[in-house]
């Protein structure tokens, strides 16, 4: 059969890299699109789970199993039947089954195009991360993948929605919203550079070999400079302003998204008065990081946010 031998000739590969880093394999993209049936996808993945877990030298390679790929994890993807095809049921009925062959349930999330209602990823993270359990640390038994989102699917694509500031927006939004909890393990922006029929990845290809950063690929490029390995607990209040506090030795964070076009106040109590080392980088719709002030009155550190504007506050502990 075609699709074991490339699986052969994939894990082989895998092999061959002697070991270095986790390699996760889904058997099927969007099984509850593109499957008639549950047991249709069920007897697709035994086979090629018996076909991993035959040799030891895989899972000593890196390689782990992944399920079930879903189109959209809670509500179903967009198909008729949707309710009959909802990627947390099919993960369920797996898992019931089969859950010594599965390592990371992953799912895709596509439309959530409201500012707004990015919320949503969070809570899909926290749906998923209930499904598989959690362990002592509270952390999942199964690695969270959320291996594939974009504002729009391939055949809805708007360049408002793929070229411009609100791409940027949409992004941090997604990134903070997805890892405020701290249980997710991967989150991927799909797809990395455009291809002719699907412009949508955050690096622009030109004929000529030539490459440029989108908007969100220069957003993104914030966030990774900002981003320490550690979630903190936090509260917000705000609407409009998406937060996530991170630590890392003896830095600490907050990466933040103004969503809304008018300016915000914000607060911060819990951190030294003032910071030591403090530090406050905005990156707007000129798609430029710049410093900002920021104050400190009664106890508190405050500064004025700009809507539409990305934010990263920094400091040391001690």
């Amino acid at each position: 059969m075609q699709s074991n031998g490339g699986l052969d000739a994939w894990l082989a590969g895998t092999r061959a890299l002697g070991g270095k880093g986790t390699h996760y394999i889904g058997f099927a993209d969007e099984p509850n699109l593109n499957y008639s049936s549950f047991e249709q996808y069920r007897a697709i993945f035994a086979s090629m789970a018996r076909q991993v877990r035959s040799d030891p030298a895989n899972a000593k390679a890196g390689v782990r199993i992944v399920m079930p790929a879903s189109s959209r994890l809670v509500n179903g993807p967009f198909a008729e039947n949707a309710a009959n095809k909802r990627g947390i049921d099919w993960a369920r009925r797996l898992l019931d089954e089969s859950a010594e062959q599965i390592d990371a349930l992953a799912w895709h999330e596509w439309m959530i195009r409201d500012l707004l209602a990015t919320r949503v990823y969070r809570d899909s993270v926290r749906r998923a991360a209930e499904l598989v359990g959690l362990d002592g640390h509270g952390q999942p038994r199964k690695a969270l993948l959320l291996d594939q989102t974009n504002m729009s699917s391939g055949s809805s694509l708007s360049p408002y929605d793929q070229e411009t500031h609100y791409a940027s927006l949409w992004w941090a939004s997604v990134v903070i919203n997805a890892s405020q909890d701290g249980l997710l393990t991967m989150l991927n922006w799909f797809q990395a550079a455009d291809e002719p029929q699907y412009p949508k990845g955050m690096i622009r290809v030109f004929g000529d070999e030539r490459f440029e950063l989108k908007p969100v690929g220069l957003a993104q490029q914030f966030i990774a400079q900002h981003w320490l390995h550690q979630v903190l607990w936090l509260e917000n209040d705000a609407f409009e302003v998406d937060v996530l506090a991170m630590a890392g030795d003896d830095q600490r964070g907050l990466l933040g998204v103004n969503k809304g076009t008018r300016l915000q106040r914000v607060d911060l109590s819990g951190a030294r008065c003032p910071l030591n080392n403090g530090a406050l980088r905005y990156f707007g719709a000129d798609n430029r990081s710049r410093d900002a002030p920021f104050a400190c009155r009664d106890g508190r550190v405050s500064f004025d946010l700009p809507g539409q504007t990305l934010f990263a506050l920094s400091w040391r502990a001690s």
